[in-house]
Parts: structure tokens; C-alpha cells; sequence
């Protein structure tokens, strides 16, 4: 009889798999590692009803042995944004800014409609994202990809490597994307990323691009085919040692149809370097951990497609602000005081800022703007604790308590925004979070 109930459970199980895999239903993974898929017609705070075709009646799961619930891809559809708002509270809002003042920022959303917020609970705005096209992120389980060695996913947004091994899959990418993700090591790394691969075999020498980070530094090269020796695009002198957190955000900003790739470490630039061979063309990622004794972390994996060509601006900035500060699509900083941002009556919108060199205020245009970051006084406020983060499309993620599923919208708690309603075709996923308490800025 116990034999019977554990096959039944997990040929439900393996149903509920192929029943997501196939028709993109919703997941959802619990905390004993089962994964149950279906439609949600019901989300309580304590429990949700799922609706499964492998059910003979809904099942109601309780909120606790929640790990994450990832949503179905043929429902994810969201209004591309402009902008990009960074709350104190972490939360990162896909947004078209209206206005700002000296007490408020007005934003609106195609996924929670018009929202106005505290000067005071506002980080930074990114401007000029509007041409980023989200390709895929790493919010799905590890068992899409090909796997050598031994990975594991901690939590939705990472990936790690306990030694030696490969990690690879196929995905529809564009002639011009960016590739962004952090990577963490406990010893000397000997890390390898190959990009725009024909296969997704770590080991051949296929046609594909390669970055290398060891002791020895960081390079980028160029494989093909056909040509015995690969092609060294940039050899660059950041070491290992020179990170002292064990920790690098790096960005790979690649334009085949051009043969260039731009390449950033911790949101700097550090050059753009010129593929004289022929035009990449394979659409595999792999990464590939070369040190048997070496734990490697990935974390917050992007890939977006960059519209052909759209121009990518930097979001380079000091980690200590001092002041407010405005980073211009060029990578020029200006430091003062932010006091508004308005449209004219030729609907162009702009920036004002006084600083201490200019007797009249700076007056920048929209197109002008790439970051602005906001001066913080006083103690980080502290917010209440949220049960869930739910991550949106265009990499966006907010906070929320409290969670109701009504007429196709989350009605929830936001711990600055108040109550809201989510509209749930710009969700990927939603992550059950630890309890314990939240702490103001991360």
C-alpha cells in the first residue's frame, strides 16, 4: 500500500512536468522538491488552489511547503518600459517616469497602473531601457539545461558549481544582446564562458566566443571552426587578487553583425574589441568550472536582445553618493542636486539639476540620461516583512504580503507602494521568501 500511494504521487508528479513542459502551465515547486503544475484559481494568503490536468480535483497547497511558483511562458506579456526605478527597499520597478519633484516621483506601469512615491524611498532611475528585450532570464529550474558535474539552484536567481564541470543550453539569440550575470568563487577561480556556441559541448573546439578568468587574469577569444589557433580579442589584467569580496557583476555587450563585443566588470568599461573572422552565428551559452576544488556561483543570469544595434548607455556610478548624481549616455557624471523632471509642451521630457558650478540650472534631455542617483540622509528606513518576491518581466522585482489572486490580478501589500494590483501576465516568478525580518536598503 505504501509502495502504491509513493508511485501514485510520483507519476503525478512526473505528469504535472511534462503536462508544464508541453503546454506551459504554471509550476509550482515545493520545499520537498516536487514540482506540481496546472492553472491557480485561487491564491490565499495561507494556501493556493491549483487546478491540474492530472488532478481528478483541484489541489489546495499550502503556502508553507511553497519553494517558488514559476508562470506559465505563453502568459508573460508586458508593455515595454523606458525606465527602470530602484526603491530603497530593493524592489526594481519597469516604469515610464512622468514627473519628479522635491517630494515625489510619478510613475506609471502597464502591469499595476500609476503609482506616486516618496523622494525619500527612491534610489536610482535608469533611463534608456526601453530597447532591451528580456531573451531569457535564470528563474527556471536547472533541469533545462545540460548538465556535466554537480550544479545546484539555492535559490531562483542562482546557480552553483560544487568542482569541476559544464553547464550549457540553446537559446534564441538575436545578433545583438547582453549577457549579464555575477559570479562568486570560494578559491582561485578557472572559470570559463563560452558564448554564441554551435553546441553545447564545453570541451570542443567549436565556433564560438570564450572568456577565461584565472589567476593569470581575464581574456576573451574568438574560436572558429575551421582555424586551429583561436583568434585573442582582449587580454586583460584584473587578477583574482584584485577582488577582495570574491565577487564580479560582468557584462557582455555582443554585436555580431558588426564583429564587436563591449565588455564591462562591476558595471565598469573596459574595452570594445573588434572579430575580424566570420560572423557568429550559434546560439548556445555554456559555463564551464575548471577548478575541482572550487565552489562557483552565477547569479542573476540576463540575456536581452539590444534592438539591432540600440546604442547600450552606462550605468556606471559612485557606491558611496554623496549628492545626488547624473551619469549621461556618454559615461560623463555631474553631481548637485536633482530638483525635477517635467515634460515640456513639446511633450520633450527633461531634467533640471543645480550644481555648484553653474548659476542656472543644468537642463538635460531624456535621451541625454543613462542613471540618477538619489542622495540618502539619514538611517536606512526599515520596511515591513514581505512573504513573497515576485520577479517581473523586463527584470523587474518588487516585494509583496498579503497576496490575493482576483480577475487575473494580484491584489497585494507593497511595503512602499501600499496596495496594489499586479496584473499576473507580467509575473515570472514568485519566491517564497525566509522569515525573518527585512531589513531597510540591500
Amino acid at each position: 500500500m505504501i509502495i502504491s500511494k509513493y508511485f501514485t504521487l510520483l507519476t503525478l508528479a512526473l505528469l504535472s512536468v511534462f503536462w508544464s513542459q508541453t503546454f506551459g502551465a504554471t509550476s509550482v515547486v515545493l520545499k520537498s522538491g516536487d514540482t506540481l503544475s496546472g492553472e491557480i484559481s485561487s491564491f490565499k494568503e495561507n494556501s493556493i488552489i491549483l487546478t491540474s490536468p492530472v488532478a481528478h480535483e483541484p489541489l489546495c497547497i499550502d503556502i508553507a511547503a511553497i519553494e517558488l511558483i514559476l508562470f506559465g511562458k505563453h502568459t508573460n506579456t508586458m508593455e515595454p518600459h523606458g525606465e527602470m526605478v530602484t526603491l530603497t527597499s530593493g524592489c526594481v520597478l519597469p516604469c515610464n517616469v512622468i514627473s519628479l519633484d522635491a517630494k515625489q516621483l510619478k510613475i506609471v506601469t502597464s502591469y499595476g497602473g500609476e503609482f506616486n512615491i516618496d523622494r525619500t524611498f527612491i534610489s536610482m532611475i535608469q533611463f534608456g531601457v526601453d530597447n532591451q528585450e528580456i531573451i531569457y532570464t535564470g528563474n527556471d529550474l536547472l533541469d533545462s539545461w545540460t548538465m556535466e558535474g554537480k550544479w545546484s539552484k539555492p535559490d531562483p536567481t542562482t546557480i552553483q558549481s560544487e568542482g569541476d564541470g559544464s553547464l550549457s543550453r540553446k537559446l534564441e539569440l538575436p545578433e545583438n544582446l547582453l549577457i549579464t550575470y555575477s559570479i562568486s568563487w570560494n578559491s582561485t577561480p578557472n572559470f570559463v564562458f563560452k558564448f554564441c556556441g554551435e553546441n553545447g559541448s564545453a570541451k570542443t573546439m567549436q565556433n564560438c566566443y570564450e572568456y577565461t578568468f584565472n589567476r593569470a587574469g581575464m581574456q576573451i577569444r574568438r574560436y572558429q571552426s575551421n582555424i586551429k589557433n583561436p583568434a585573442p580579442l582582449a587580454l586583460i589584467d584584473l587578477k583574482p587578487s584584485k577582488f577582495e569580496r570574491r565577487n564580479i557583476k560582468l557584462d557582455f555587450h555582443i554585436n555580431r553583425k558588426e564583429g564587436l563585443i563591449t565588455f564591462y566588470v562591476d558595471d565598469k568599461k573596459i574595452g570594445t574589441y573588434p572579430d575580424q573572422l566570420e560572423k557568429s552565428i550559434g546560439k548556445y551559452i555554456i559555463f564551464s568550472n575548471r577548478a575541482r576544488q572550487n565552489q562557483v556561483t552565477i547569479k542573476n543570469l540576463t540575456v536581452k536582445d539590444l534592438n539591432n544595434g540600440g546604442a547600450l548607455r552606462f550605468y556606471e556610478t559612485s557606491k558611496k553618493i554623496v549628492s545626488d548624481t547624473f551619469l549621461d549616455s556618454d559615461g560623463n557624471i555631474r553631481s548637485g542636486e536633482i530638483f525635477k523632471i517635467s515634460r515640456a509642451e513639446n511633450k520633450k521630457r527633461t531634467m533640471l539639476m543645480k550644481d555648484k558650478f553653474n548659476a542656472t540650472p543644468l537642463s538635460v534631455p531624456d535621451h541625454r540620461i543613462s542613471l540618477l542617483s538619489f542622495t540618502q540622509t539619514g538611517n536606512p528606513p526599515h520596511f515591513p516583512e514581505s512573504n513573497f518576491v515576485a520577479a517581473l518581466l523586463q527584470n523587474g522585482q518588487i516585494k509583496l504580503s498579503n497576496l490575493e489572486l482576483i480577475d487575473g490580478h494580484l491584489e497585494a501589500v507593497h511595503p512602499i507602494l501600499g496596495k496594489c494590483k499586479i496584473d499576473i501576465k507580467a509575473l515570472l516568478s514568485l519566491n517564497k521568501q525566509a522569515d525573518e525580518k527585512s531589513s531597510g536598503r540591500q
